[in-house]
């Protein structure tokens, strides 16, 4: 419709473009629908599913990147609702000495994502990727609120700041080695610098 932009003022192409906005809207609402209501341990026919689901996929390539990018974020953010429930600060297990456990957990349900997902979404948009960006900036979050709590109440162990920083450092290289991307080295740089700052 750029190309019209300057003939818009004709009520024919107005509706036109109205009723080809109301087309996009639906498709997206559609694509969000079905992607929610897809549990793989429930559904009866997995793989008519999955076609179904891949189709939907090529649809959201074809709405444009603007739309993409904004799927595959709320699909990362979907794969990650249970870490902010399990891990976020003032829990049972958000303490900085269980660092290695938010790592494996984030591993096994890569594990997941590998068994009911990788044959949906195309490679080339990254969505593991992107769950590990995203679980980047939450960890990255939750550990400098952690640690400006520690620090007020002044119980911040060293020996344990050594050691989750020998882990964020492990973990980088795998995650590097793994799901490689232009603007992940500077995600986990993130992380690995909010538990240097009390070590100095």
């Amino acid at each position: 419709f750029d190309h019209f932009q300057h003939h818009l003022s004709l009520t024919q192409l107005k509706s036109l473009k109205l009723d080809m906005e109301k087309c996009r809207e639906e498709l997206k609402k559609n694509i969000y629908r079905d992607f929610r209501m897809f549990d793989p341990k429930t559904v009866i026919s997995v793989d008519e599913m999955s076609e179904t689901l891949r189709n939907a996929c090529e649809v959201m390539d074809a709405l444009g990147k603007e739309e993409r990018d904004e799927f595959v974020e709320w699909v990362a953010s979907t794969q990650l609702q249970a870490y902010g429930a399990i891990f976020a600060p003032g829990g049972e297990k958000s303490g900085i000495e269980y660092l290695e456990r938010r790592f494996e957990w984030l591993k096994n349900q890569l594990l997941k994502y590998n068994k009911n997902y990788q044959r949906i979404f195309p490679r080339y948009w990254n969505v593991p990727g992107n769950i590990c960006k995203e679980f980047c900036d939450l960890t990255r979050n939750h550990l400098i609120e952690i640690l400006k709590q520690s620090q007020q109440l002044n119980n911040l162990d060293m020996n344990d700041l050594v050691k989750a920083l020998e882990q964020c450092v492990s973990f980088e290289k795998e995650l590097q080695r793994l799901y490689s991307q232009p603007s992940f080295n500077d995600d986990l740089e993130k992380i690995r610098i909010s538990i240097k700052k009390p070590i100095g």
